[in-house]
């Protein structure tokens, strides 16, 4: 019946095809959708048939594991054809075609469901081993019935589909982000010769769908047209297959294949005038590349994205209020008293002193260097914004323990305050001093906290001898062997997950509650668990960026380690499995890294150069005046 039905579709395809080229004039799609739209259902197909194949094997009586792996990869592979529109297109099918194999928690509007392994990935990982029997042979079979089913919808998915030809160029330029960042790292394919058979699939797919633009490019413009296609046929080429997990350099792919590629392609868009109808990324659309200094736009994670408040005055306004200790319920301490400029925004210390300067603050204060590139705050992951972030810091007890609303009428007592508010919001009802108007300004001196100039981006972004052959190897472990890639992504080694960098992910790594590593006893901090009651979360805390990590010290979230390599030997042992204290529903791969002495050490050398010293941030030298001594004696940054 299945095979009869598959048969049926693909004796439908060239129906439809020709529907879309000779029906109704009124129905017809564009030339370009409707090849886009056949190369599409083509691939659908195809990985439907693979599907089939896959669910034929894992029901016989007797599987053949062998095969079954074989035919895995097979799977994979024609998955990988359909992913440059699945992935951008239909990402609710695409979770269900290659999501994580571990249960992932769906928080969306408080319904706080948890959806369990499926597609892909968790396929592989129940057809591991030599054989497969019992509770996961049937899970297997499972799976695999729910995989075909997804795949059914593709093909329906292609007779109703319309592609604009900016969508079709946006989706072309992630994919192939998302080819480095997600597939040669290791994120999303079970093994390293997985990986690469993956991302040749996926780069062909790329060189198909390019081509649909290439002919009109070449009327205007002949040289790009060619530099176009000669950079992606050195993509293409560039991924060989037949290459070992130490031979294949992953930095140079990226600088050498990757990025030529994405700058060919943004000249494409320019040229063509495909700029995105809507925003769907942080990434700019003029970027050549994510490398790019000032690739991504921070101002796409805003709560209040009013274009008044883009404006160089709001941030410098920002700047004065960070410094600003009236926000505090003493007046004496302020956002910088816990991140302070000359310390990389932090302080140096593992929990930053409470409020009332007994005890502690629940958690170590991380750096806020490119913190406004992230979706998330706060390492528990409670808030989506830096206006949120900084409204919860300032009425938090242990914190700055402030009023907003008092501090907000005792700052009206100051003109030159007044003044400031009115030049940084002009226009708009935020001239009025409030405290939606305080955090808003608070948030854009954040936004202009970038770090995009370190020495691995300079490298990116073709200056060779920015980094050292070591710092080189050392990238090419932290996205291969070390597998650091699959959690802290590139380009800013964050949990901002590509290419869109629109969501943010948290992990459970079995963080310990102190450094022996013989007796261990994992941290009290349930994390995530706290804000939202899912065991699925006890102990999740969110993937920091690894932005200035060289002088960030100390690490985690409980600033347990207090040398970069201590945090590599916890992920060196396998985390908190490694160490005897992982929670049952730990994140991270338990499986021991083994890494060798030199190989630490290269890591560390890369970790170096992701310091941008050439990001400056400054106090003011002044604050406001209020012309009464009480107030006007006070200090930039108060007291700590």
């Amino acid at each position: 019946m299945k095979k009869n039905l598959l048969k049926l579709c693909l004796l439908l395809l060239p129906a439809l095809t020709a529907l879309y080229a000779f029906g109704d004039k009124e129905n017809k799609l564009p030339p370009r959708s409707e090849k886009a739209v056949a190369f599409f259902a083509e691939d659908a197909a195809l990985l439907l048939s693979e599907a089939q194949k896959l669910q034929a094997l894992v029901s016989e009586k007797n599987v053949a594991t062998a095969k079954v792996n074989e035919q895995i990869k097979r799977t994979r592979v024609a998955y990988k054809r359909t992913q440059l529109i699945t992935a951008y297109f239909y990402p609710a099918t695409e979770q269900m075609l290659n999501g994580p194999p571990i249960p992932e928690a769906d928080e969306e509007e408080g319904t706080q469901l948890v959806r369990t392994p499926d597609g892909l990935q968790h396929i592989a990982e129940l057809a591991d081993g030599d054989s497969v029997s019992g509770e996961n042979l049937e899970e297997l079979r499972l799976s695999c019935r729910r995989f075909t089913a997804t795949c059914f919808r593709l093909p329906q998915l292609a007779q109703s589909a319309k592609f604009d030809d900016w969508q079709l160029m946006e989706a072309l330029r992630l994919e192939v982000i998302r080819i480095y960042t997600l597939g040669l790292t290791g994120f999303d394919a079970p093994d390293y010769e997985a990986a690469l058979a993956d991302a040749k699939a996926a780069a062909e797919s790329i060189k198909k769908y390019a081509a649909l633009f290439l002919g009109e490019v070449k009327m205007k413009d002949r040289k790009l047209e060619k530099n176009t296609r000669q950079a992606i046929d050195a993509f293409v080429k560039g991924i060989d297959t037949n290459s070992g997990e130490d031979e294949f350099n992953r930095l140079s792919f990226i600088r050498t294949k990757a990025n030529p590629l994405s700058q060919q392609l943004t000249r494409v868009a320019l040229l063509l005038n495909l700029k995105p109808a809507i925003s769907t990324t942080a990434l700019r659309f003029e970027a050549a590349t994510p490398f790019e200094k000032d690739a991504f736009d921070p101002w796409f994670y805003a709560r209040y994205t009013k274009a008044e408040y883009k404006r160089r005055e709001a941030a410098e306004l920002g700047r004065i209020l960070f410094f600003e200790p009236l926000l505090s319920g003493d007046g004496i301490r302020s956002c910088a008293s816990c991140h302070r400029p000359e310390q990389f925004f932090t302080d140096g210390i593992a929990r930053s002193t409470a409020f009332t300067g007994n005890g502690t603050v629940l958690r170590n204060a991380p750096t806020l260097w490119n913190a406004a590139l992230q979706p998330l705050y706060f390492y528990d992951a409670r808030v989506p914004s830096l206006e949120d972030q900084a409204r919860l810091v300032v009425a938090n007890s242990i914190e700055l323990h402030g009023d907003i609303q008092a501090a907000s009428s005792l700052l009206m007592q100051s003109s030159e305050y007044a003044q400031l508010f009115r030049t940084a919001f002009g226009g708009t009802e935020d001239t009025v001093i409030s405290p939606r108007s305080i955090f808003i300004a608070i948030a854009a001196y954040q936004r202009t906290l970038l770090a995009g100039n370190a020495p691995f981006y300079q490298y990116m972004r073709g200056e060779t001898k920015a980094i050292s052959a070591e710092a080189i190897n050392g990238f090419n472990i932290f996205t291969g062997k070390a597998a650091c890639a699959t959690c802290h992504f590139l380009p800013y080694f964050s949990g901002s997950v590509p290419p869109f960098y629109a969501k943010g992910e948290v992990e459970i790594i079995g963080v310990p509650a102190g450094t022996d590593t013989l007796k261990a006893t994992i941290d009290s901090d349930q994390g995530r668990y706290s804000v939202n009651g899912m065991e699925l979360h006890r102990h999740a805390f969110k993937t920091p960026g690894l932005s200035q990590v060289a002088h960030t010290a100390p690490y985690m979230h409980n600033g347990v380690y207090t040398t970069l390599d201590e945090v590599i030997d916890f992920y060196n042992r396998g985390g908190g499995t490694g160490l005897g204290i992982a929670p049952v529903n730990q994140t991270l791969p338990e499986d021991k890294l083994a890494l060798t002495p030199k190989e630490k050490a290269d890591l560390i050398a890369f970790l170096h150069t992701l310091t941008d010293t050439t990001a400056k941030a400054e106090a003011p030298l002044r604050l406001p005046a209020f012309g009464n001594t009480r107030y006007d004696s006070r200090k930039p940054g108060g007291l700590y």
